[in-house]
C-alpha cells in the first residue's frame, strides 16, 4: 500500500498571495492617478470658485474665442516661454465688443492693477491690467516634465512686470488645480484662461482726490470684508 504524504502548499500560497498583492497595488495606483485630480477639483471648487466667477469666466472665454481677438504668434510664444500671457480688451478689434469687454471687467469685478502707480485698485477702466491669464490647456509640458506652471507663476512674481499681478491667492488656487498632464481636453481645446476676481461686500468709502471729489469708479483698497475668487475654463482657439 502506498503511503500518502501531506502536500506542502506553502510555496504555492506565497506565490498566489504575491500575485494578488501586486494586482491590488496596481489597481489602487491606477485609481489614485485617475481620481486624485478629481479631489483637487472638488477642493478647488469648495475654496475658490463661485457661480459669479464661473459666469464671468465663461463670457471672457467667448470674447477670446471670437474672430475679433487674435492669439498672435508673439502671445503663443509668451505662453510657451513664461507659462502664460495676459489678456487685454484693447486687443479686440471690434470697437463694440472692446467697449463691452471693458464694461464686463468693471461689472464682474475682475481684479486689476494700475500699471502706472503699481497700486491695486478695483477699477479696470483706463487701460489698467486685468488679471486674466491665458495658458496652455495642459499646465505641464508632456516633453518636459520639469516645466510647471506653478513654478512659472512664482518665478514671474519676482519679476517687476508681474510682481503686483500674481498674488499669493492665485498661487494657492494653482495648488488645487490638476496639471492635466495626461488627459487632454475632450473638446480639443489647446488653451485655458484663469481669472482672478476681487469681490466687494460692504465697501462704502471711495477714493477722494486732493479737492475731496469722490471717485465713484473706485473702491476702498484691501477692505477687510473684500475677498478674491478664481475660476478657469478651457478655450478653443
Amino acid at each position: 500500500m502506498k503511503k500518502i504524504f501531506p502536500r506542502n502548499n506553502k510555496g504555492f500560497v506565497l506565490a498566489e498571495t504575491l500575485i494578488v498583492a501586486v494586482a491590488v497595488v496596481t489597481i489602487f495606483t491606477i485609481i489614485f492617478q485617475e481620481f486624485y485630480p478629481l479631489m483637487g477639483e472638488y477642493e478647488r471648487r469648495e475654496n475658490f470658485d463661485d457661480i459669479d466667477s464661473k459666469y464671468g469666466t465663461y463670457w471672457f472665454k467667448r470674447m477670446i474665442q471670437s474672430n475679433d481677438y487674435n492669439l498672435t504668434a508673439a502671445k503663443i510664444s509668451e505662453i510657451d516661454n513664461k507659462g502664460f500671457t495676459l489678456f487685454k480688451c484693447d486687443d479686440i478689434t471690434d470697437n463694440y465688443k472692446k467697449n463691452m469687454c471693458n464694461q464686463m471687467l468693471i461689472n464682474l469685478e475682475v481684479s486689476c492693477d494700475n500699471q502706472s502707480t503699481k497700486d491695486k485698485i478695483e477699477d479696470c477702466s483706463s487701460g489698467n491690467q486685468p488679471h486674466i491669464f491665458i495658458t496652455r490647456y495642459r499646465l505641464v509640458k508632456i516633453d518636459a516634465p520639469t516645466y510647471n506652471l506653478k513654478t512659472k507663476f512664482k518665478t514671474s512674481k519676482e519679476e517687476a512686470a508681474y510682481k503686483n499681478i500674481i498674488s499669493d491667492g492665485l498661487i494657492d488656487y494653482l495648488s488645487y488645480l490638476p496639471m492635466y498632464s495626461k488627459v487632454g481636453s475632450l473638446n480639443g481645446a489647446e488653451y485655458r484662461i484663469i481669472i482672478e476676481y476681487y469681490r466687494h461686500r460692504f465697501d462704502t468709502q471711495r477714493y477722494k482726490d486732493a479737492s475731496g471729489t469722490v471717485d465713484q469708479t473706485a473702491y476702498e483698497v484691501d477692505d477687510e470684508n473684500d475677498f478674491r475668487t478664481y475660476s478657469t475654463i478651457e478655450v478653443k482657439k
